[in-house]
């Protein structure tokens, strides 16, 4: 959704629309289409369903917008960058914050899902635990009313017992230690990259607009910088901690940033 509000604001901008440009809206709506139609299925909160048909239909209402804006730019009329305006305040303000609000209700769930993976079953050791005790009570029970003090068929059951006991208490500790490990650096690290991914998208779009728009361009610029602080911090927190994944491949990422806000602010002092 993002890359699309910013291939549509790059397209209007360069007049005669790049092809890549243009594929790259289509195909980016085409994707997000498909996501919602993927993210239906297994739905069962009625509140969830609502939402999803609301960025559906929203969906629609922004895409005919957008090709107004398209149809009024091709022909020169004026009138264009306000459709374009107007469909891209309807993707920030209203069907980005829905599709954050479903990725952060599902995210919820997979997080709840994947702490309860992270616990070591109780029951489980205390199932087994019992099975030794009462094992060996019914081992010196026996032993009194045979005066056999080794029954060769408890210490065999005994033995297979603690056995399995050891290799299930050493699965369970290997398994929740790369749980809780994945939890922590892998999902974590996706969370934050998804979220810095979404957020240079609507810089992108904001930047674009701002140079389209000569009456609200004020505020396009400040929502611009607000995001790029944003992403500045969210990067030099992500590259502070020892459990980020791949931080090579986001070193360069803060100069990128700083030299992306002086190329803006070279395109504002021309306008001035």
């Amino acid at each position: 959704l993002s890359v699309a509000d910013a291939a549509a604001a790059t397209a209007f901008i360069a007049g005669a629309e790049p092809r890549d440009v243009r594929q790259r809206y289509e195909q980016a709506i085409t994707d997000a289409a498909s996501a919602v139609t993927r993210a239906s299925s297994g739905l069962t909160d009625e509140p969830l369903i609502q939402l999803l048909g609301r960025i559906n239909a929203n969906l629609a209402v922004y895409t005919g917008l957008v090709e107004t804006a398209r149809t009024n730019n091709r022909a020169g009329n004026p009138v264009g960058s306000s459709y374009l305006s107007e469909a891209s305040s309807l993707m920030q303000q209203t069907i980005l914050p829905d599709a954050q609000r479903l990725y952060e209700e599902t995210s919820a769930r997979v997080d709840r899902e994947t702490t309860a993976s992270t616990r070591i079953p109780a029951p489980v050791i205390l199932v087994v635990l019992a099975t030794l005790l009462f094992g060996a009570f019914a081992n010196r029970w026996l032993a009194r009313r045979t005066r056999r003090r080794v029954n060769i068929g408890f210490v065999a059951g005994g033995m297979a017992v603690l056995i399995m006991l050891i290799w299930v208490f050493t699965a369970l500790v290997i398994s929740t230690i790369d749980s809780r490990s994945a939890k922590d650096t892998a999902a974590d690290s996706l969370k934050t990259v998804t979220n810095l991914a979404i957020t240079a998208q609507q810089a992108r779009a904001d930047a674009t607009l701002s140079l389209i728009r000569r009456g609200d361009e004020s505020v396009r610029k400040q929502s611009y910088y607000q995001r790029i602080d944003t992403m500045q911090q969210q990067l030099s927190e992500y590259l502070a901690r020892d459990d980020a994944i791949d931080k090579s491949d986001l070193s360069d990422a803060e100069q990128l940033l700083r030299r992306w806000r002086a190329a803006d602010d070279r395109i504002n002092s021309y306008i001035a």
